[in-house]
């Protein structure tokens, strides 16, 4: 049963049901999945990263970001928009101070309503 506004995970979707990923966004749910290698997918842009950025661990750097503002999302009621999310790629870069993100993260919350 889906949960309208949840959020799932999943590890290499096996299932291959991506009328359920579908159901999932028509239910404005988040949902992090690792597709199967044999996944066939369209690339619609490729960003590739430079041989220093590959050394330098970007690439998980990036993939953490994402999956932490992801968890934001529930957290915070709304998704992460582009500052924070730079805020958490930077915090995984160790550019800024755990301090210095937990002094963003109150600006992105919802507004609460009376």
């Amino acid at each position: 049963m889906i949960k309208p506004g949840e959020f799932y995970v999943g590890d290499r979707y096996y299932v291959r049901d991506y009328q359920f990923l579908n159901r999932l966004s028509e239910a404005v749910c988040s949902y992090l999945i690792r597709l199967r290698e044999d996944s066939v997918m369209e690339v619609v842009e490729e960003l590739p990263l430079v041989p220093a950025d590959v050394k330098a661990g970007v690439g998980i750097q990036l993939y953490s970001a994402m999956i932490a503002a992801l968890l934001l999302s529930r957290r915070l009621g709304k998704l992460p928009g582009k500052r924070l999310y730079e805020a958490l790629q930077f915090h995984q870069a160790g550019w800024i101070s755990e301090a210095e993100l937990a002094a963003i993260l109150p600006r992105n919350a919802l507004k609460k309503t009376q």
